[in-house]
């Protein structure tokens, strides 16, 4: 009986993204949710971190989500609600101010989350984060 509940377990954290992992024990929320830095964050395939630039995103298990940047030169913190996809293969993120931007997430582990976009400001964005 509890080699049948590891095998499902297994079977439903298997590799979903592109860049893995190829297993994981915990689901994709637990995964997602903590405080998360960008190491490289891409702009048309610039890294604006190396350009004294930081992002920062916490997810918490209820749904909210804080976003926190320099990427408009001070600094700000945007508010709303995230949630996967129905195949969970993007995160949905519903700001406070009635934006939206959809991430596509790449690689999901319990500490690195990577993911790209379409941007209607900044064009195509790529994000390398490690979790803190």
């Amino acid at each position: 009986m509890l080699g049948l509940l590891v095998v499902s377990i297994g079977l439903s954290a298997c590799k979903k993204y592109e860049d893995g992992p190829v297993f994981s024990l915990l689901t994709k929320k637990q995964r997602l949710t903590g405080d998360w830095e960008a190491t490289k964050f891409e702009v048309n395939n610039q890294n604006v971190i190396n350009q004294g630039y930081f992002v920062e995103f916490e997810f918490d298990k209820d749904g909210d989500f804080t976003d926190r940047n320099n990427l408009f030169g001070a600094v700000y913190s945007f508010y709303g609600e995230w949630e996967f996809s129905g195949d969970k293969e993007e995160v949905e993120l519903d700001y406070d101010t009635s934006d939206r931007l959809d991430w596509e997430i790449t690689r999901l582990t319990n500490k690195e989350l990577e993911g790209e976009m379409q941007h209607p400001e900044f064009g195509f964005v790529r994000v390398e984060m490690e979790k803190q």
